[in-house]
């Protein structure tokens, strides 16, 4: 069933530690998606990027001609000297096709770090605060 989907939107309004070893690998398994949307909301060891997405999740697509979403990143910054910026971020979606995206980074103290991805267009979009 999975890789027959076109269409595909999933929505987390719950912390989820389980992006790389559940999300991840399901996304891998539509490869026929045409219309994907997510809104998620986890903790990881890195922040989502352009290359993330691009490298191990889209490029199992090759038929995604839509790609929505807003996904909220905490990692631990306990263990890390290099921390990233908004900027640091944008330049990763440099050569995006599908659309514009802004990105907010924050630390909320010197072992949480927050990260927002997200398309500009993206209706009835929720803005999470991540704490």
């Amino acid at each position: 069933m999975l890789p027959n989907l076109t269409e595909f939107s999933l929505t987390s309004d719950s912390l989820t530690n389980h992006y790389d070893d559940q999300i991840q690998p399901l996304l891998r398994r539509m490869p026929n998606l045409k219309d994907l949307t997510l809104r998620l909301f986890m903790k990881r060891e890195r922040f989502s990027d352009g290359i993330h997405l691009d490298k191990q999740v889209l490029i199992h697509m090759p038929k995604l001609s839509s790609f929505k979403f807003h996904i909220c990143a905490t990692i631990s910054t306990s263990n890390t000297n290099q921390l990233l910026s908004d900027t640091d971020i944008q330049m990763t979606f440099i050569d995006w096709k599908y659309s514009s995206v802004n990105c907010c980074v924050y630390y909320l103290s010197n072992q949480l770090g927050v990260a927002h991805i997200y398309t500009t267009i993206v209706k009835n979009d929720t803005y999470y605060v991540c704490c």
